[in-house]
């Protein structure tokens, strides 16, 4: 029995020369205790698909379907009030990012709690409370007592998004729409989030997983549906459609997937790509024995928490220095000591065989030019008034680049990166997330760097964008020389791109070596961890 029925489904949105169709004719079915997959890239239509199916789409949405069921109940002309109704009851929702979705006034029982009230599900304080903590033990969230009275800024990821699937399932809906429930989580805990769902399945629920990751979707669906351009491309089985896809486009999408067996290719045609052997004896960067600690402010008072412990690392002329570990484990303020932003309690850094800390400003600042960031967020670090060009040129002020040298510099890294010289004057609100991620390489590259501190440089992106923006960092190394310093939480991409891999846990360093060694016969169980805990190549 299909608990959702939907023929010809459109999604149309205004636009300034009339309607911008987002889903063009959709189809969809889900049986009743089946796992159902919508794959597909930013502006595919996957979300606004999910939105369709528990009602909330904008108001400046216009939509239409030649048949739109949900557990045999004809939704075509419901209103809010009807919408009301059934969202909980018939169709739960789980949002992407628990942080945004959950209400920071309100306690993690109370939301959880809503639909248990507004559906009248159970009565009286007592009632709720105790299906409260019954739905919360029941997605594995410990102590669900005291966990209901905290507010979200009190509660880890992991915590908040399990809360937010208890809140979807409170009124036992016919079906689960979840959209990328386990985007920005760490490896472990996306892991418990899809342990979890598979289970809900097992014990009968109906869910429509919304994802861009194909390996996600792989561990629970029963069927996926490839979306591209608010068109459906491929659909069938899981095991059929990702490994042996029929559409180019889904071609596409697994083979962008950075892993192992994609290393010293390129990731856009698996084509070689050729990088020099590093310069092992040509240190560029050398870290011994870093310590910073933190003085954290509490109810219960201050105390101390430590950041990074004892952590020693070298990168070489042309090498790829991969960290991996999960938030909260260290690797972000390793990279903020590298790059001169923090400095450490104790230890040291030298760049180029140079003291970098422990030492005035004044001493290190000829330095700078050569160890730049590209930053995860590239629209977050830009000023939003500048050009391209000003925004590139920016790196160059500290190197005195002036006039004509100066342009013909950001013109020559903007050819670099694979956007020519006409992007200088465009502004970055009007380029794409792989554009911006461009033109940050190009302001990192501007000053003729030996060091690139790459933090999380691709984790935003779309696959496809992902892939592109890999293939160009590793063509760029191979033509520059340039060393890479590249700090992660995915284990696919560091193995694709690093020579050597550090993995971090609470601080401290807890294993290194050969990237194929570390991740290939992992000695430290915490490493042992992370890598059980990803989900199977999907292809």
């Amino acid at each position: 029995m299909s608990v959702a029925t939907v023929r010809g489904l459109k999604i149309a949105f205004p636009g300034p020369d009339g309607p911008v169709t987002a889903v063009h004719g959709l189809d969809l079915d889900v049986e009743r205790g089946t796992c159902v997959a919508i794959v597909g890239e930013s502006g595919s239509g996957k979300t606004v698909t999910a939105r369709a199916l528990a009602g909330l789409l904008p108001r400046t949405a216009t939509w239409s379907a030649d048949t739109f069921e949900l557990a045999g109940q004809d939704v075509r002309d419901a209103d809010e009030r009807t919408w009301r109704r059934l969202r909980g009851r018939t169709v739960g929702f789980v949002l992407q990012d628990a942080l945004v979705s959950l209400d920071p006034l309100r306690t993690l029982g109370a939301e959880v709690g809503e639909t248990l009230r507004t559906h009248r599900l159970a009565r009286g304080r007592r009632a709720v409370a105790d299906r409260v903590h019954a739905l919360l033990t029941s997605v594995g969230v410990p102590e669900p007592e005291v966990r209901s009275r905290q507010h979200p800024h009190q509660l880890s990821g992991g915590l908040r998004q399990r809360g937010l699937i208890a809140a979807g399932l409170a009124g036992d809906p016919d079906l689960l729409v979840a959209d990328e429930p386990t985007t920005a989580l760490d490896v472990t805990v996306q892991a418990q989030i899809l342990d979890l769902l598979a289970l809900e399945k097992q014990r009968g629920a109906t869910i429509l997983l919304i994802s861009h990751d194909l390996a996600v979707v792989s561990r629970i669906a029963d069927r996926v549906l490839v979306m591209r351009a608010g068109e459906v491309v491929e659909e069938g089985a899981t095991d059929d459609v990702l490994r042996r896809p029929q559409h180019p486009y889904t071609r596409e999408l697994l083979r962008a997937v950075p892993s192992a067996s994609s290393k010293g290719l390129r990731l856009v045609d698996r084509t070689p790509l050729v990088r020099p052997e590093p310069e092992r004896s040509a240190v560029v960067l050398a870290a011994e024995h870093l310590r910073k600690t933190y003085r954290v402010h509490g109810r219960a008072g201050a105390h101390e928490t430590v950041a990074v412990d004892d952590v020693s690392l070298e990168v070489a002329r042309g090498e790829t220095l991969g960290i991996v570990g999960e938030s909260g484990s260290g690797k972000t303020t390793v990279a903020r000591i590298v790059l001169g932003l923090v400095e450490p309690d104790s230890g040291a850094v030298t760049l180029g065989g140079e003291p970098w800390t422990g030492v005035p400003e004044s001493r290190r600042r000829h330095l700078r030019r050569d160890v730049q960031l590209i930053a995860q967020d590239p629209l977050g670090s830009f000023d939003p008034r500048y050009t391209v060009g000003r925004i590139v040129a920016e790196s160059l002020d500290a190197v005195g680049v002036r006039g004509e040298d100066r342009r013909r510099r950001v013109a020559e890294v903007l050819d670099q990166v694979r956007l020519g010289a006409s992007f200088a004057d465009r502004h970055p609100r009007t380029l794409s997330g792989g554009q911006r991620q461009r033109v940050s390489i190009a302001r990192a590259l501007a000053p003729h760097p030996r060091l690139l501190v790459a933090d999380e440089p691709v984790s935003a992106l779309d696959v496809s964008v992902q892939a592109g923006i890999l293939d160009l960092l590793g063509e760029l190394q191979a033509e520059t020389g340039t060393s890479v310093l590249f700090i992660s939480h995915d284990l696919g991409v560091v193995h694709h791109v690093a020579d050597r891999v550090l993995v971090m846990t609470g601080g401290r360093v807890v294993e290194q070596g050969d990237v194929d060694d570390v991740f290939h016969r992992p000695q430290h169980v915490y490493t042992q961890a992370l890598l059980a805990a990803l989900p199977a190549p999907a292809a």
